[in-house]
């Protein structure tokens, strides 16, 4: 979930996930919390919650970071 889907409402999202589940798609969230297993791995490597947030994208850019086409976005995440 990324771009603007990051900022959608439960109005929004409804008939989506009507849509997703009628073409049998049945894990369409599951990059839910990759974020948060990233930082505890990094934190356990070093890495400070300043480091992390200069590092991690914002919720409009996740799918960009997880294909690992982003290098940086104008952050830190605050």
């Amino acid at each position: 979930v990324s771009y603007t889907q990051a900022f959608w409402t439960w109005s929004e999202w409804e008939p989506h996930l009507d849509w997703m589940a009628l073409q049998g798609i049945n894990m369409p969230l599951a990059f839910t919390g990759q974020e948060f297993i990233f930082a505890k791995t990094f934190s356990k490597f070093g890495f400070t919650q300043q480091d992390l947030q200069a590092f991690f994208s914002g919720p409009g850019f996740f799918a960009w970071q997880r294909m690992g086409n982003l290098r940086g976005w104008g952050g830190p995440i605050t």
